[in-house]
C-alpha cells in the first residue's frame, strides 16, 4: 500500500539500496507507474506488509526450490 511505502521511507538502507527517498520521489513513481497485478494459477503472492522480510524470503526460497 502507499501508507506502508510511505512509512518505509524513513528506513536507513534506502539510500544504500538506491530506493525511493523521498514522498516526493514516491508519488512521480506512482504517477509514472501503473501496478496492476495479472494473477496466474501458479503465481506467488506475497504480502510484505504482513509478513516480515525474513519470513518473505524463506517464504521465495521455498517456492522456486532454492534451498
Amino acid at each position: 500500500s502507499i501508507e506502508e511505502a510511505l512509512r518505509r521511507l524513513g528506513n536507513l538502507d534506502r539510500k544504500e539500496r538506491d530506493k525511493i527517498t523521498s514522498a516526493k520521489g514516491l508519488d512521480s513513481f506512482v504517477a509514472q507507474f501503473q501496478h496492476t497485478p495479472v494473477p496466474r494459477e501458479n503465481c506467488l503472492r506475497l504480502d510484505s506488509e504482513a509478513t516480515s522480510a525474513e519470513e518473505t524470503a524463506r517464504i521465495i526460497t521455498r517456492h522456486f526450490d532454492l534451498v
